[in-house]
């Protein structure tokens, strides 16, 4: 996406509100560096010369190359101190491990001004490696910036021991994060199940499909700015009589009220899947859709 960028161009709100806080350090769930750029008061990336111990806090000093957001101008050279450890009454900034920065490296930062010294902040998180610069620079234009969307998910019907696929297509900036539901529970990817998220798609494969996979699914995708949901029905569909499946040995059914309407359960012990032989007039995965015959539409029609 190309956007025409300026400096300081539509967070002044966010500021204040950071201003506001006593220590405006970000939240350990703030992980990738849009979103650390987007919460950040000052960004710039630059090239760190020193690092001293100052009791216990980190001191890193950058030269500064490029500044991609800040409310005031920079010095050419910045002081930003990070903390050994955390102290609830005093903010020294984000906490410090021992050879997570190097000299002469150069380092995407995100700070805060402490007490209005013009070269002295706190690191409100960990610096991003330099590589992340694009990415800082794409959220920070003027309008870049969006809530999610989705769309591309649809109802699907699938037959049983086949690959189930559900795709969302996403746009947000930041990049959205994606969580998958089913009936309300969140699935997390296994030997069966997998989950596929690239910047514009999120992929949720099921395979060897039961009908217990047959269910009411969403699709949640997730940034700082808001979400956005996408809901999908997957009927599992048994196969048909030709199928070697109706040659399996049937077993009684260890679920009652499985299927509904007076159809009668049936358990393949083998496979250990279930499937109903529904009453005259209805159909369905668990015979809960009435069936209207059209021979008997054909003779009201005569």
């Amino acid at each position: 996406m190309h956007c025409s960028c300026s400096p300081f161009p539509w967070w002044s709100l966010l500021l204040l509100a950071t201003a506001a806080a006593t220590c405006p350090l970000l939240g350990d769930g703030v992980t990738d560096a849009p979103t650390k750029a987007y919460l950040a008061p000052i960004v710039f990336h630059g090239r760190l010369v020193a690092l001293a111990r100052r009791g216990p806090a980190q001191q890193a000093t950058f030269l500064v190359d490029k500044v991609f957001k800040s409310p005031q101008a920079l010095a050419k050279s910045v002081v930003v101190e990070f903390a050994y450890r955390k102290n609830s009454s005093k903010c020294r900034g984000a906490p410090y491990t021992e050879g997570e920065l190097q000299l002469a490296n150069r380092y995407v930062v995100f700070a805060a001004r402490r007490r209005q010294h013009r070269s002295k902040m706190i690191a409100v998180t960990q610096p991003e490696p330099y590589s992340k610069r694009k990415a800082v620079s794409r959220v920070l234009c003027a309008n870049c910036a969006k809530a999610p969307s989705i769309r591309g998910l649809n109802d699907v019907k699938v037959d049983i021991f086949s690959k189930l696929k559900l795709k969302c297509r996403i746009s947000g900036n930041p990049p959205p994060k994606v969580v998958w539901f089913k009936n309300g529970l969140k699935l997390k990817a296994d030997g069966r199940i997998k989950l596929r998220s690239k910047r514009r798609y999120s992929h949720l494969i099921i395979n060897r499909v039961s009908l217990d996979d047959a269910g009411h699914y969403k699709c949640i995708a997730k940034n700082i700015l808001g979400n956005a949901t996408a809901f999908a029905n997957v009927i599992a569909a048994t196969t048909t009589t030709e199928s070697p499946f109706w040659q399996l040995r049937k077993d009684p059914c260890p679920r009652r009220n499985f299927c509904l309407n007076g159809g009668v359960c049936i358990y393949f012990a083998v496979v250990k899947e279930y499937a109903c032989e529904c009453a005259d007039g209805y159909g369905g995965q668990r015979c809960e859709t009435k069936v209207i015959s059209t021979l008997s539409i054909d003779f009201q029609g005569e």
